[in-house]
């Protein structure tokens, strides 16, 4: 393109002008076409989380945990969420003498993290449940391909940095492994890889049992889920966690 100086009075002077530059894509033959960022997420959080499957009722699941503390020692701890509806929900960890809390009671929420192990208690709370709220992203921020994780073929959805040698980025990038049923497989965030495996159904959910958290291919953190049953009668104070309101704000968990 050529051009020239936009004139006043014969005087060259800046301005602020708008181009409009028509083009089609076309995907190549051969290649495959795959769906939105948004529907592999929305799929997945129904296939594969209770909370979200539409069927499941009000619930308590359990699970354990062994993670490395801060103080260098391994930690056992213990994690229970507790749903009846959208608007009535309690996911709790603990590991020794520190403990985290999210709950939401209508329309209030609560957070709670004491401890000297509460952000990795945080941080397993959101492992459970990673899949990001579709309220956070821009759909053309994500590149999905399909790219196997251990012999399962995935299709795989992310954002950030990607190196020519499929080396991702451990503060920007983030992505999600969804095998052909829709159910997360694999996730990578802050520079963590997570494998999620042995699935089981729950009232029309498949919950990944087994999920282990690596650090350059080291394990770092095993979660199991033991237990997940039908909850009865949940008092109404269970949700409140009193002294501790929280306002959902730069996060991208749904619960």
């Amino acid at each position: 393109m050529r051009f020239k100086p936009y004139l006043v009075n014969g005087t060259p002077v800046q301005v602020v002008s708008r181009l409009t530059m028509p083009f089609k894509t076309m995907r190549p033959a051969g290649m495959e076409s795959f769906h939105s960022a948004r529907d592999y997420f929305e799929r997945g959080r129904k296939v594969g989380f209770p909370a979200a499957s539409g069927s499941a009722g009000p619930y308590v699941l359990r699970a354990e945990f062994t993670m490395m503390g801060r103080d260098g020692k391994p930690a056992t701890g213990r994690y229970t969420d507790t749903w009846t509806d959208s608007d009535h929900w309690r996911r709790e960890a603990w590991a020794g003498s520190s403990h985290y809390v999210r709950s939401c009671k209508g329309d209030q929420r609560y957070e709670l993290g004491e401890g000297q192990n509460a952000a990795l208690l945080k941080f397993v709370v959101h492992v459970l449940e990673p899949i990001p709220a579709i309220d956070t992203f821009v759909e053309s921020d994500w590149r999905i391909k399909r790219e196997p994780v251990a012999g399962v073929n995935a299709i795989r959805v992310l954002s950030g940095y990607e190196s020519p040698d499929g080396q991702l980025d451990a503060v920007h990038s983030r992505g999600y492994w969804f095998d052909s049923d829709g159910r997360l497989v694999k996730t990578f965030f802050n520079g963590l890889e997570t494998r999620r495996s042995d699935f089981q159904e729950y009232r029309g959910a498949r919950i990944a049992r087994q999920i282990n958290v690596y650090k350059d291919g080291k394990l770092g953190i095993r979660i199991g889920v033991v237990d997940v049953s039908a909850a009865s009668a949940v008092p109404e104070d269970t949700f409140e966690v009193r002294g501790h309101k929280w306002t959902r704000a730069f996060t991208d968990e749904v619960r």
